[in-house]
């Protein structure tokens, strides 16, 4: 655009499977994202256009396979830390998504979600440090049970709740 040392323009397709809670879902995604960046800000500006089927592998359930196709905007900012040359901003420090659809672009319910987190690194002496982390994330949604599985919040793993597998804390609903 105007200055490529501040702006990019990018293009990411993605597909994956998954197998959880007796949940089968796969979607493929394509995402465009303009991202910029102020002063010690990096602000992105994105669309993603997303394919999902789920459907339940558990015999005694009678779920029916539920396809999604929806566009879902957003923009994201990320604080950047001092001497940044241009990576990826998203894991240091400060960084908040808001996302959200609309049944008229395709959304089986409308919900608009919020996900910030943060990271603080002190330094008490020379090989003394504490580092600090925390995450929130908020949604606002008609119909919970029509919320595809990519914007729900799922916990588990070494930076949530340990003891518990990667995503293992869920609804068991689809």
């Amino acid at each position: 655009w105007t200055d490529p040392a501040l702006e990019k323009l990018a293009f990411e397709v993605q597909g994956e499977r998954t197998d959880f809670n007796q949940i089968e879902a796969s979607a493929l995604s394509a995402r465009t994202t303009l991202t910029h960046v102020m002063g010690h800000w990096q602000r992105g500006v994105f669309l993603t256009a997303t394919q999902q089927t789920t459907r339940s592998t558990d015999p005694s359930q009678t779920i029916p396979k539920i396809r999604d196709r929806l566009l879902v905007p957003g923009i994201s900012y990320a604080r950047l830390p001092k001497g940044y040359l241009g990576q990826a901003a998203i894991n240091t420090g400060f960084f908040a998504e808001l996302t959200g659809s609309h049944s008229a672009l395709g959304a089986n319910t409308n919900f608009v979600r919020l996900l910030m987190r943060d990271e603080r690194r002190f330094d008490f002496a020379p090989r003394w440090h504490l580092i600090t982390r925390g995450e929130i994330g908020l949604s606002w949604v008609d119909n919970f049970e029509l919320l595809q599985r990519d914007y729900r919040f799922f916990a588990g793993g070494d930076r949530s709740v340990r003891g518990f597998g990667l995503d293992d804390l869920s609804p068991i609903e689809t």
